[in-house]
């Protein structure tokens, strides 16, 4: 319940009467009507006769009254007449238009969990609810807020996922129709989770998760690009990669939006500055498509490519080839080549300790090696010092550009090396 809605005596029928009170006064005050007086008495009537129900469901017909009033409720004055009736603390308090809308829609959604006496009630009182909330931009963050504690309040069981998931697909609407989807970006780690927990059909669920999955890399895509909310989330680039991916490995047909989204993985790839390792992405079914389909495609793939293998002078000679492509892309080629060195570097200190300094120069065709370096350790790609003294590059951990079959065999190697050890330094204890 909101802070203005007394509770204090666990009789909620003292609730719904201060709540009648409130819808009362604005029927009373609107404006926009031609017989105030006569919505006021018809009101009244209305609500005295579901609160002296003797039926079961009298709740339910305070629900629909009250909800009803959403719009009286909603253009009520800023300064209105209503006060609170009584209150230990409260009493004659006159609570701002803020306070009185979040004390009605937490009515609302108290009302709708206690009414429902079936699984389509709750779909039809839950579906009221989401519109009316949903219904306009006015005081959105108050939206927002009470949309979540609507998707909240619904139980989380195979029978009602449908609501759920129109619940929450309304909250993703609502918070990308006003720019508030910095406001449930904390929630998205949990989505997926929520999703499996509706134990949806397998078809009906992977189409749900790839709705999710692009609406929510759109948007943190936005978030990105807007340099005040970027800074409230400033990996958002990388996580909008990450649920393009996601998208990705849920679709299965080629189509403009799919295209799109493979497109934009790869533009990302070349201008996020800490995205290094794409050798998954290049396995996507999807791209494999678009490839065969496609010779733009198959271009961005070979660009793709450059990341598992390629060197700078591959770069060279792919940029030479496709300036084009580069331009209509919009692709930074100094941040490109900046990362192919990196790259190159890291190819160069596999499975090496230590890698002279000279020869680093010389692979990478430049003696101002320090800040590609820096630029690979701020990243984690490869981890090391530099050691002035003897002129080389301590490695002490780097990126694996590739992991194919040798890469396997090596890593089984090791594996099997380190479980002898172990059963080496128990026979050792048991002597």
């Amino acid at each position: 319940m909101s802070k203005i809605v007394h509770v204090g005596t666990g009789n909620h029928n003292e609730d719904i009467l201060q709540m009648a009170n409130l819808i009362a006064t604005a029927v009373g005050e609107n404006e926009a009507s031609e017989d105030r007086k006569q919505d006021l008495e018809t009101f009244k009537s209305q609500f005295t006769e579901a609160i002296n129900s003797e039926s079961p469901n009298w709740t339910l017909k305070i629900f629909k009254l009250f909800i009803d009033e959403a719009e009286v409720v909603m253009k009520s004055k800023e300064k209105s007449a209503f006060t609170i009736l009584k209150n230990d603390t409260d009493t004659g308090k006159k609570p701002t238009k803020t306070e009185r809308l979040e004390a009605y829609f937490a009515m609302l959604i108290f009302l709708m969990s206690t009414s429902a006496r079936s699984i389509e009630n709750l779909q039809e009182l839950a579906g009221k609810l989401v519109s009316v909330l949903s219904s306009s931009s006015e005081y959105a963050e108050l939206r927002l807020r009470h949309l979540m504690m609507c998707y909240n309040t619904v139980p989380k069981t195979q029978k009602t996922s449908a609501i759920s998931k129109a619940t929450l697909f309304a909250i993703l609407k609502y918070a990308e129709e006003n720019g508030l989807f910095l406001d449930i970006v904390s929630y998205l780690d949990f989505m997926e989770d929520w999703v499996s927990g509706w134990q949806l059909p397998a078809e009906e669920n992977r189409e749900t998760l790839k709705e999710l999955y692009y609406i929510v890399s759109q948007e943190l895509g936005k978030i990105s690009q807007n340099s005040a909310a970027a800074t409230k989330f400033p990996n958002a680039q990388e996580k909008s990669f990450a649920w393009l991916r996601k998208y990705l490995d849920q679709e299965t047909e080629l189509n403009d939006r799919s295209l799109a989204v493979i497109e934009s993985c790869v533009i990302k790839v070349c201008t996020i500055p800490s995205l290094y390792q794409v050798e998954g992405f290049l396995d996507t079914a999807l791209l494999q498509k678009a490839r065969a389909a496609n010779n733009r495609f198959e271009k961005l793939a070979g660009l793709l490519q450059l990341f598992v293998k390629g060197s700078i002078q591959d770069l060279e000679n792919y940029y030479t080839a496709n300036k084009a492509l580069f331009e209509e892309l919009k692709i930074d080629i100094e941040l490109l080549r900046g990362k192919l060195r990196v790259l190159t570097l890291c190819t160069l200190c596999e499975g090496r300790r230590e890698v002279p300094l000279a020869e680093i120069e010389k692979t990478l065709g430049t003696t101002n090696i320090e800040n590609d370096i820096i630029n690979a350790s701020h990243h984690n790609v490869l981890t090391g010092k530099i050691d002035e003294l003897r002129q080389i590059l301590t490695v002490e951990s780097v990126l694996q550009r590739s992991f194919q079959q040798p890469q396997w065999q090596k890593l089984d190697g090791w594996m099997v090396n380190w479980l002898d050890r172990i059963d080496s330094l128990q026979g050792l204890q048991a002597a």
